[in-house]
C-alpha cells in the first residue's frame, strides 16, 4: 500500500512540475546538477545589478576551455565569488578573494583527467565576475576563468528545493 502512495505521489508530483514548466517556461528552470542546489528556479533577466552571492547563469560559447573540458553547449549556473575590484591572491593553490579562502585549486577533475587553472592574481576588472560551483569539485572560475557581464544571460532565484 505504500509503494501505491508513493507512486501515485511520484507521478502527481512529475506531472505538476511539468504542468508548471510548460505554463511558465520562460519564467522557471528545474536545476539537477550539483554546482547549485537542485530545485526549481525562477528567472529574473534583470541582470543590472549583480551582487556577490547572486547566482548567475551565463552562455558558455565564449569559453573554449568549458566546451574542451565538458562538450556542453548550453548555459552554466555558478555563485558570484566575485566582482569587480576584488583581489584575487593563488597561495598554494589556494584562491582567495579579498584574503577569504574560496577553494583549491585541484590538478585533476572528478572525472579524473588532468585539469589546468587559469586564473591567477588579478585585480577582477570592470563588467567580470569570478564565479564559483556548490561543491569543492566544481568545474568554475578556478580552471576556465573570469565571466564577462555581456556572457551573463539571467539570475536564478531558487523557488522550491530538492
Amino acid at each position: 500500500m505504500k509503494i501505491k502512495k508513493f507512486t501515485y505521489f511520484t507521478i502527481s508530483l512529475a506531472l505538476f512540475l511539468n504542468l508548471l514548466i510548460f505554463f511558465f517556461q520562460d519564467k522557471l528552470i528545474i536545476v539537477f546538477t550539483p554546482s547549485i542546489p537542485m530545485g526549481i528556479y525562477l528567472i529574473d533577466k534583470n541582470i543590472e545589478k549583480i551582487n556577490l552571492g547572486d547566482i548567475v547563469s551565463f552562455n558558455t560559447k565564449n569559453y573554449p576551455l568549458i566546451k574542451e573540458k565538458t562538450n556542453i553547449k548550453v548555459n552554466f549556473s555558478k555563485y558570484v565569488a566575485g566582482k569587480e575590484n576584488d583581489e584575487i591572491r593563488i597561495v598554494n593553490k589556494k584562491v582567495f578573494i579579498n584574503n577569504s579562502y574560496i577553494g583549491n585549486i585541484k590538478e585533476y577533475g572528478s572525472d579524473g583527467k588532468k585539469i589546468k587553472s587559469i586564473i591567477k592574481d588579478i585585480v577582477i576588472p570592470n563588467n567580470y565576475f569570478f564565479l564559483t560551483g556548490n561543491n569543492e569539485n566544481s568545474y568554475d572560475s578556478r580552471y576556465y576563468g573570469l565571466i564577462n557581464k555581456k556572457d551573463i544571460e539571467y539570475k536564478l532565484l531558487p523557488l522550491i528545493m530538492f
